[in-house]
């Protein structure tokens, strides 16, 4: 599969002589490597006890496979804009890279796609969650609360062991959430958090009177 992807990457010179159908099997495999290294992160990050070394090496791939999309994603999309008629599927992949990308890139990027989810192509959810990811690393309370950050907490009684929580990032307007994710297409918070308890395997939290300050001094707690 990689062999294939860089074949791809190499005929991106040529994009906008690349039919719609031959531009989506480029972005489905763009797709099913980021998905398949990613499902190999959460598997391997559930283990009891964790196979610390198996992990650190997965996400190495997770980086290196990153990379390689985003450089396919950039060199398409400078090469002449966001292509016409892609599948919707292939709509969102390019979303999902620059999702996954750094702030660089997001910050480059985030114009075409607010304007892709007004023309219908990029999906609310997805541009709710690409600015909620933007804000959090920016420092920010976000505003849809998609994003959240994990904690590791000493157990009570006993100091030799911890636990990872998973806790939602602070939001700009707690009392407004639901109706503003609803908006967005999105699903009630609390149906969110237990979907990420069940996908994590590790309790998530949301206590909206904590603020960027307080939640980041969790994740500094020894």
């Amino acid at each position: 599969m990689k062999c294939m992807l860089l074949l791809w990457a190499g005929l991106l010179g040529w994009s906008l002589h690349l039919s719609a159908r031959n531009l989506d099997s480029l972005l489905r495999v763009v797709h099913d490597r980021d998905q398949t290294v990613r499902a190999e992160v959460i598997r391997l990050s559930q283990q009891t006890p964790p196979a610390v070394d198996s992990l650190m090496a997965a996400y190495g791939r997770m980086q290196a496979v990153d990379a390689e999309n985003q450089r396919v994603i950039s060199e398409l999309l400078e090469g002449g804009g966001w292509p016409e008629g892609l599948s919707e599927a292939a709509n969102e992949t390019i979303w999902l890279v620059i999702d996954h990308a750094d702030l660089e890139m997001q910050r480059r990027w985030m114009p075409l796609i607010e304007a892709q989810m007004a023309a219908g192509r990029v999906s609310k959810s997805s541009y709710a969650t690409l600015l909620d990811r933007m804000l959090m690393r920016e420092k920010r309370p976000q505003r849809y609360g998609t994003q959240t950050v994990s904690v590791s907490r000493v157990i009570e009684g006993d100091s030799t062991r911890a636990e990872q929580q998973c806790w939602l990032w602070p939001v700009e307007q707690p009392e407004r959430l639901d109706s503003l994710r609803n908006a967005m297409e999105l699903g009630p918070i609390g149906a969110y958090l237990r979907t990420v308890e069940a996908v994590y395997g590790i309790p998530c939290r949301w206590d909206p009177t904590l603020s960027v300050e307080q939640i980041e001094a969790l994740q500094s707690e020894p």
